[in-house]
């Protein structure tokens, strides 16, 4: 059962200086991760999100990608569970939305091999041209820290596009499952995950396998602003804002409880 702690027990798995030395100086980032007691698949887990999260990137550091591409695909000879294979494509296809008729626009896609099974990663941005319209930080860093309200906002878009998602919020499970953090992201009733801080989307199977996540809550993307705007009219005071992190995670029971409550009057 849920209960309100959840949100005070959110745990980041590093701080901010372990992730920028991983991030940047792919390289160093098993020695300190050996001391902070990870094995090795949960490091090339960790450097495969990496890879994923500088790919989607505006400025791309194709230095970096490339040192930690081969560096996942030389560690994982030796790792003992699932072995990794990541490689970057380019896949040029007709885009008539993006430019002239007849031409075509490059498209570079990551493809990541999870033991025998396959998998592409693609940049948000690429399909839907105008989400930089609604999300103007989502090909930056800027997007760090913000993936509720961007799962919000983005759920929404997608949802005015007829694309049939939810928002998803749940427990990230770090550092050999002993760490967590709550996160939420965007998945399309075909198991297609968006993640708005990674401008990223893929298959629930690999996003699975990548974020150890254990689901709490779930809104559908056609009515979760409306959820949100009508829970806050009923519980805000004057000066006094509902957190979207909190709607989130206990909206279901919020909007039950009020519902009760009105009743009784």
């Amino acid at each position: 059962m849920k209960n309100y702690q959840l949100l005070f027990e959110d745990e980041e798995f590093m701080n901010d200086a372990i992730v920028t030395e991983m991030f940047t100086n792919p390289q160093e980032a098993p020695y300190i991760l050996k001391a902070l007691g990870a094995t090795k698949t949960y490091y090339l887990e960790q450097l495969i999100k990496g890879i994923i999260n500088q790919f989607s990137l505006k400025d791309v550091n194709e230095h970096f990608l490339e040192i930690a591409i081969n560096l996942v695909n030389n560690l994982s000879k030796t790792a003992k569970n699932i072995k990794w294979d990541v490689k970057l494509v380019l896949n040029p296809i007709p885009t008539d939305e993006y430019s002239q008729a007849g031409k075509k626009r490059d498209i570079y896609e990551l493809i990541i091999r999870a033991g025998e099974k396959e998998f592409t990663v693609g940049k948000m941005t690429d399909c839907f041209y105008t989400l930089e319209k609604f999300l103007p930080e989502i090909e930056t860093a800027e997007r760090k820290d913000k993936c509720h309200i961007f799962s919000v906002i983005l759920a929404d878009t997608l949802a005015n596009l007829n694309v049939n998602v939810d928002v998803v919020t749940g427990y990230v499970y770090h550092l050999t499952d002993q760490t967590k953090f709550l996160h939420s992201w965007v998945e399309s009733k075909k198991g297609i995950v968006f993640d708005a801080t990674l401008n990223a989307f893929m298959d629930k199977e690999l996003y699975q396998k990548l974020q150890h996540y254990e689901e709490v809550s779930r809104f559908s993307g056609k009515t979760v602003v409306k959820d949100f705007e009508r829970l806050s009219e009923r519980i805000n005071t004057p000066g006094e804002g509902l957190d979207i992190k909190e709607f989130l995670t206990f909206g279901h029971e919020l909007i039950n409880a009020t519902d009760k409550f009105e009743k009784t009057k």
